[in-house]
């Protein structure tokens, strides 16, 4: 909503922060979806194959091999300086 605050700002001085923010989230939300299909898309070609089934197995041997060569989760969070989980 901020960022929606200063651009309405900017000099579309009749379009409310709400407006804008809804565009914003608008945008966001076809990218996300265009950039997903263009990923499933490449992994599909690269798999020779339009399986749901094989492109998810896909994902999640590589997930297992990150896991494997990072040595710990993936979804295992980073200490950060300064805290007690820093050590």
């Amino acid at each position: 909503m901020l960022l929606a605050a200063v651009l309405a700002g900017t000099g579309a001085a009749d379009v409310p922060p709400a407006r804008v923010a809804e565009a914003l989230a608008a945008a966001y939300g076809v990218t996300l979806v265009v950039n997903l299909a263009a990923s499933a898309a490449v992994i599909a070609l690269l798999l020779r194959t339009a399986s749901p089934r094989r492109i998810i197995g896909y994902a999640r041997s590589a997930v297992r091999t990150l896991q494997r060569e990072r040595g710990r989760p993936w979804t295992s969070p980073l200490p950060v300086d300064g805290t007690r989980s820093a050590g």
